[in-house]
């Protein structure tokens, strides 16, 4: 029971008169009225008589309570004790007997977290493939097939949950690239007419590996050199070995155009012939100019932000707003005509340096003044008209070995490049040439034991193995700034898996592209070129 002052006699005396603060007066109100409310104290400390529940709440929400007050002191003791039992980030205070040992205080929180449950550790850990294709059978996530490849294949044995969610669905993969694959010029006729003209002037014969930068060619030739074997002679037809027939790059280098050639002989070094047949990669145009921006080897094309800049538009194909205020200052203007051809006379010092002199001395046209225009009463960028198609802001430089070579755009330059291995002459109407055989990079991982297969044995050649091997580590070496090196070392241990996810998602295909670029890539990629190989144009 509270108690006023003693007296010297030692008998209590009424409370006196209280002056102070509002809070203080309530709390010598209340305390006439005693009312025994039990408190729970997790560390024994009893129970505390409270003369009413207002007073808690008045008490604990005041900040200004004089310390002289006994009354007081003695609810802020309370309180405070149970502040140190309850709380867990505080210690709790030694008992006043001494032969008490004071108790360690109770980690509330520790105590209330749910502990993890057996299902939710067995998804932070690998899991065999098996557990994997069981679960996409029995819940329909179709990606069966996918696990298969990665097993039968590439030889994976477990995967993670992480990576099971991010594989696409087999009709993902269809949406995009078809459900069957796209080999082109591995006619019967064609591979036929290669086998007779190296038996009769008794060359020998290989396999040679062409594409464009980023498109497959080291996962192609590895592919080819693990699994194909060409026999020479007769005496070794029945004891292939693997990579025998095959090489790595034509004889000019897998990168550069095609050389002028009749039929199938090609020149190699140290007066040695072969009967060579290109084996040319190609792949989906928008993921391939996505890969240009990272790995851009020895193209060059306008730009005015650094490469790994996020706030770099890449790919461009129409300038943006910023770009085309920047083009404006630097007094640089489109490209309207067919560029110049020529030898390289030295390489440029920087990626600008070869391509913006093509820009100088350019009127800028009224687009850009007229950019704030170019959006309708919603807010949507109007589409380019006709005559603003043939303008073509960021012309591409490329530097081969002995020559270099200009294109309008990163379109012109995938156009222009297997136009010379798809027609016999770089005109559209040209004849099909019928010397190479044409391989998607999205059949190679999707399709793979079919593809090689197919080619091996056009070539005369045949598979060391009933199965098709593929390479689950990736097989390119890094042209990257140091940043993005650091980032391809850490997804080259599941190349093969990071690129079916890649590839096989259709929302990752278009994105990075302005409306102005996809309409730009829409007009001037090679309508057969897209039709053969199940490309879809962007609507």
């Amino acid at each position: 029971m509270v108690k006023g002052p003693r007296r010297k006699g030692g008998t209590p005396s009424a409370a006196p008169a209280v002056e102070g603060t509002t809070c203080q007066k309530i709390i010598h109100r209340k305390r006439s009225v005693v009312l025994s409310v039990p408190l729970c104290l997790i560390c024994g400390v009893g129970l505390v008589l409270v003369s009413d529940y207002d007073f808690w709440k008045v008490w604990s929400n005041s900040t200004i309570i004089s310390n002289s007050s006994r009354e007081i002191n003695a609810v802020k003791n309370v309180t405070q004790q149970q502040k140190i039992t309850v709380s867990s980030a505080e210690q709790s205070k030694p008992s006043s007997t001494p032969d008490t040992q004071p108790k360690p205080p109770i980690d509330i929180k520790q105590q209330a977290s749910p502990q993890p449950k057996q299902e939710d550790l067995q998804e932070q850990e690998d899991q065999p493939i098996q557990h994997f294709l069981d679960l996409s059978q029995h819940n329909g996530h179709d990606k069966e097939k996918l696990l298969l490849l990665l097993r039968n294949h590439a030889g994976l044995t477990t995967l993670s949950y992480e990576h099971y969610n991010l594989l696409p669905t087999w009709a993902q993969v269809a949406s995009m690239y078809g459900d069957q694959p796209r080999l082109q010029g591995a006619t019967p006729e064609t591979c036929r007419a290669f086998q007779t003209a190296a038996a009769t002037a008794g060359w020998g014969k290989a396999l040679a590996v062409a594409g464009m930068f980023n498109s497959g060619t080291n996962l192609l030739a590895d592919t080819l050199l693990h699994n194909c074997a060409i026999p020479q002679h007769e005496t070794n037809n029945n004891l292939p070995k693997a990579g025998e027939g095959i090489m790595w790059q034509m004889p000019q280098g897998k990168h550069a155009p095609p050389p002028q050639q009749e039929g199938w002989f090609v020149e190699r070094g140290n007066d040695k012939s072969h009967m060579i047949l290109p084996i040319v990669m190609i792949r989906d145009p928008f993921l391939w100019m996505k890969s240009l921006c990272h790995n851009f080897y020895t193209a060059h094309w306008p730009k005015f932000l650094p490469i790994d800049s996020p706030d770099n538009h890449c790919p461009a194909l129409w300038p943006t707003q910023y770009e085309l205020e920047q083009f404006r200052d630097k007094n640089f203007g489109p490209v309207t005509d067919q560029l110049p051809t020529g030898d390289l006379e030295f390489p440029p010092g920087t990626p600008n340096e070869g391509t913006y002199p093509l820009l100088k001395n350019n009127p800028l046209p009224a687009v850009v003044h007229a950019w704030n225009h170019k959006k309708n009463q919603t807010g949507d960028i109007l589409p380019l008209t006709i005559d603003e198609l043939q303008l073509h802001f960021f012309p591409v430089q490329i530097i081969y070995s002995e020559r270099k070579r200009y294109h309008l755009s990163m379109v012109h330059f995938y156009n222009d490049w297997h136009r010379e291995y798809y027609y016999n002459q770089q005109e559209q109407n040209a004849v099909l040439a019928t010397n190479r055989i044409f391989l998607r990079l999205e059949d190679l991982m999707f399709h793979p034991q079919a593809m090689i297969q197919q080619v091996c044995e056009c070539a005369g050649g045949r598979l060391v193995d009933e199965t098709v091997r593929i390479r689950a580590q990736s097989t390119k070496e890094s042209h990257s700034f140091p940043h993005e090196k650091e980032k391809d070392k850490k997804t080259a241990r599941n190349g093969y898996l990071e690129s079916m996810i890649h590839y096989g998602n259709p929302l990752l295909r278009l994105q990075g592209f302005t409306p102005l670029d996809l309409q730009y890539a829409a007009y001037y990629l090679d309508p057969k070129l897209m039709q053969e190989f199940h490309y879809n144009m962007p609507k």
